[in-house]
């Protein structure tokens, strides 16, 4: 009984020690999930903002990408985002390609040297030229981690007109390549164990042939392969540096589109039918350093004006250097004829001048070998009686100033006769 009563002690000392066990565990379970829950929400704010930014959180990547705004972190040290060199296990290709205008080409492109020579890039190529205007281009190469470093840097030389970044993913290619590597360092150790073992002069002239080609084609793959390696390894950047312009400027294109189902631009010439209709697109750029306005077009030989052309391209308004715009307009001929076409253009302001633009090609009218219609019998009967009564005009044009020396002729004759009778 003693016994019993004993045990029922020790359990419910167990009992209650269970319990509170139990309410620990709830209280630290209840610490745990509210600190959980406070990291998974700062994780997904983190990963919203840096969805929203493109750009790694990992390392230096993400402390830069955290002090930056979504308008800032578009594109961090000049570059998007999204183009950011970043390791992910992936072969990526870094390109660029940047256009900016300056006073000084010569000093510019000293400072981009010195930029360059600061992060460690190289200069691979360089090309000057003087006509129409002074200009040079420039190639770095550069560590894909300084890539954006890089651009930043060299769009402080000028005022930049045009940059394009590209990131091309090479990585399927580098296998690829690697794979044909293994296969060829393959097939060239048996040819060459072959060769060992072969004693038939025409057997070992054919794989010696073999061998040749065969250890030709490995090295061609070796070279291509070490050439994508070494794009992926440095990063390429192609500046051009432009004098400033300091009078407006404009350039002029044409282009055709036989038919009126596409848009411009065309083909550079065009051969059409007599009476086709057909799209000349006009291409116009101002390449100068100021603004433009009230800009016109006419061409005389295909009778057009401003009104018979529409933009396509582009935006009205002032004409801001760098932008380019695209018109067009439905014409059909009756014979070949060159275009003259002109593009004028006004300063935005008093005391700037204006801008002309012209272009010249010719355009190929084939004649119609078809049969004539009712519609060209009478065309081409309208056109005969357009010219017997110019015909008319003419002779009676002709006529009256002389009228009087035949007035003049009978006069006299009659004189003569009364004269006579007299």
């Amino acid at each position: 009984m003693r016994v019993l009563r004993g045990f029922g002690v020790w359990r419910g000392l167990m009992i209650l020690l269970g319990l509170a066990l139990m309410v620990a565990a709830c209280g630290d379970s209840d610490d745990d999930s509210s600190g959980s829950a406070d990291f998974t929400s700062e994780s997904d704010d983190n990963s919203s903002e840096d969805e929203g930014m493109g750009v790694s959180t990992e390392g230096e990547a993400g402390d830069t990408a955290a002090s930056l705004d979504g308008d800032d972190a578009a594109g961090v040290l000049g570059i998007p985002a999204a183009l950011q060199p970043t390791d992910i296990g992936r072969s990526i290709v870094f390109t660029a390609r940047l256009e900016v205008v300056v006073d000084d080409v010569v000093g510019a492109g000293d400072s981009a040297l010195q930029a360059m020579e600061g992060i460690g890039g190289l200069l691979f190529g360089q090309r000057t030229e003087s006509d129409p205007r002074p200009r040079t281009v420039l190639i770095f190469k550069v560590s894909p981690n300084d890539f954006g470093e890089a651009l930043d840097r060299l769009g402080r030389i000028g005022d930049i007109r045009e940059q394009e970044v590209t990131a091309d993913d090479v990585t399927e290619r580098i296998v690829d390549l690697d794979s044909q590597i293994l296969s060829s360092e393959a097939s060239v150790t048996r040819l060459r164990t072959f060769l060992e073992a072969a004693t038939n002069v025409n057997d070992v002239a054919e794989l010696e042939r073999e061998l040749l080609e065969r250890e030709t084609r490995l090295e061609q793959l070796r070279g291509q392969r070490r050439t994508i390696q070494g794009q992926v390894d440095l990063a390429t950047i192609t500046l051009t540096i432009s004098q400033r312009v300091l009078e407006p400027a404009m350039d002029l294109n044409t282009s055709f589109i036989r038919g009126l189902d596409r848009t411009c631009p065309g083909v550079d010439e065009v051969r059409v039918e007599e009476g086709e209709e057909f799209v000349v697109c006009l291409h116009v750029e101002n390449t100068g350093d100021t603004v433009l306005a009230d800009v016109a077009l006419a061409d005389s030989l295909l009778d057009l004006n401003h009104d018979d052309f529409e933009l396509v391209r582009g935006e009205s308004g002032e004409f801001a250097p760098g932008q380019r715009r695209t018109y067009r307009a439905v014409v059909s001929l009756d014979g070949s004829r060159f275009t003259n076409t002109i593009v004028t253009a006004a300063g935005a302001s008093d005391l700037d001048v204006g801008v002309v633009a012209r272009d010249g090609v010719l355009i190929e009218v084939e004649e119609s070998d078809s049969l004539p219609g009712f519609a060209d019998g009478l065309d081409a009967a309208w056109q005969l009686v357009q010219a017997f009564i110019g015909v008319i005009v003419l002779v009676a044009g002709f006529a009256i100033p002389l009228l009087w020396i035949p007035l003049l002729a009978f006069g006299l004759y009659r004189l003569i006769r009364w004269l006579v009778r007299r």
